[in-house]
């Protein structure tokens, strides 16, 4: 036989008695798993106190001369915030606000 190496036997067969070695430790390691025990976890809350209401929202009466930046810095919005807010007004809620004789004029809008 022309072109054909001499096959390395004992390479072949260490690889072969390795991995029979190494799926019998499996299937030995498989049949002798013991599982932990399931863990049972139970939460307990007292709730004989009600929660406090959280304030979503602040009336402020606008005095002359204030502006949105002046009152968003006054309740300590972060400036990102008021520019990502001021981005969000795509229907133009913000700059429609106008003052009147009475206070301002200002119908309820959520941004």
């Amino acid at each position: 036989m022309v072109g054909f190496k001499k096959v390395p036997t004992k390479a072949v067969l260490s690889i072969f008695l390795l991995s029979i070695v190494l799926v019998l430790l499996l299937y030995v390691d498989f049949s002798t798993d013991e599982s932990l025990p399931e863990e049972i976890i139970e939460t307990t809350e007292n709730l004989e106190k009600k929660p406090t209401d959280v304030l979503s929202y602040k009336i402020h009466t606008v005095k002359n001369g204030e502006n949105l930046s002046i009152i968003f810095e006054d309740f300590n919005v972060p400036l990102n915030t008021a520019y990502r807010i001021f981005r969000l007004d795509s229907k133009k809620l913000l700059s429609k606000i106008k003052t009147t004789t009475n206070g301002v004029n200002i119908a309820l809008f959520d941004i």
